[in-house]
């Protein structure tokens, strides 16, 4: 089900030409409930049962769901071009150059901004499929991360970079505050693309 679904969605599942139950599945917590009715709902019929209803509106829901949080994770934020208006409802009169767009700075976007608290370490990863032209994968990259963020470790696949932060607030500037994580990658054809994340550290 997974690889007819991977020209669409590629979650990420480990496909093994030997499958052995053991092996960790790499499927995101977001997308279980929506494999587990879809695989539902198609494993049924193999035993002469009929689908329940309730079932196929849950397994149809939950694979917009999937849809919806797969094309959102894809998407780069692109500021509104500065000749286009506000319109009336957002202008400011006595100011005519609010009456257009202006470029917003990277540190407001908060489409951008992770929250989390201080001692957390999460997993974090870094989509390029929508990215790279056909042919093209990942070659290099570089990850920095600023001061009360570590980078316990990372990794790449021929589309994504996967990587592991410790958010330490090592001391009390760090925390309360945005931090930063640049990831420079090259691709194998000489293309460079730089990405950041933003992380507010709270204490507590």
């Amino acid at each position: 089900m997974l690889a007819e679904w991977q020209p669409r969605m590629d979650l990420g599942y480990n496909f093994e030409d030997q499958p052995d139950p053991n092996s960790p599945s790499n499927l995101r917590r977001p997308y279980w409930h929506g494999i587990a009715t879809n695989l539902a709902k198609r494993l049924i019929p193999d035993f002469n049962k009929a689908v329940p209803q309730e079932l196929i509106n849950q397994a149809s829901q939950s694979y917009s769901a999937i849809s919806g949080m797969y094309a959102k994770e894809r998407i780069n934020e692109v500021d509104y071009p500065t000749r286009m208006p506000q319109g009336s409802g957002n202008t400011l009169k006595y100011n005519r150059w609010a009456r257009f767009y202006r470029l917003s700075d990277p540190f407001t976007n908060t489409t951008n901004l992770t929250e989390t608290f201080k001692g957390n370490i999460n997993d974090f990863v870094e989509h390029y499929d929508a990215y790279l032209n056909e042919g093209e994968t990942i070659d290099t990259y570089t990850i920095t991360a600023d001061v009360g963020l570590d980078l316990v470790s990372d990794t790449n696949t021929d589309d994504e970079i996967q990587y592991r932060l410790k958010f330490t607030g090592s001391d009390e500037r760090d925390v309360n505050s945005v931090r930063q994580v640049t990831i420079v990658m090259t691709t194998t054809s000489g293309r460079v693309e730089t990405r950041y994340r933003l992380f507010e550290i709270y204490s507590e």
